[in-house]
C-alpha cells in the first residue's frame, strides 16, 4: 500500500525559496530565511549543482535578525495611559 507521502508531488523549489516576477515577465528564484528580512536571488535552474552550491551558500548567510516592533513593554506604555483614562485616574 502507498503512503500519502509517496503520492506527493516532488518540490518544485528548495525550502526558503520561493519564485517572483519582475516587471517585464521573467521569474527569478530568491531565498529569503524566517525571520531575517532580506532576500537573497539564486541564479541558475532549480536543483541544478550551481543552483545547489548558491541555495547552500545562502541558507549559510542566514543569520536571524533581532525582531523589531511592538513588545509587551510598548504595548504597557500605550495602553496603561488609556486605562488610566477611562477610569478618571490621574497618570503617575
Amino acid at each position: 500500500m502507498r503512503t500519502v507521502a509517496s503520492l506527493a508531488m516532488p518540490r518544485r523549489l528548495p525550502p526558503g525559496c520561493y519564485e517572483d516576477r519582475d516587471r517585464h515577465g521573467n521569474v527569478r528564484i530568491y531565498f529569503r530565511a524566517k525571520g531575517r528580512p532580506e532576500k537573497t536571488r539564486i541564479r541558475g535552474v532549480p536543483w541544478t549543482p550551481p543552483f545547489m552550491a548558491a541555495y547552500e551558500a545562502a541558507k549559510d548567510q542566514a543569520v536571524p535578525t533581532q525582531r523589531k516592533g511592538i513588545t509587551p513593554r510598548h504595548m504597557a506604555l500605550v495602553v496603561r495611559p488609556l486605562f488610566y483614562r477611562m477610569r478618571g485616574i490621574q497618570t503617575p
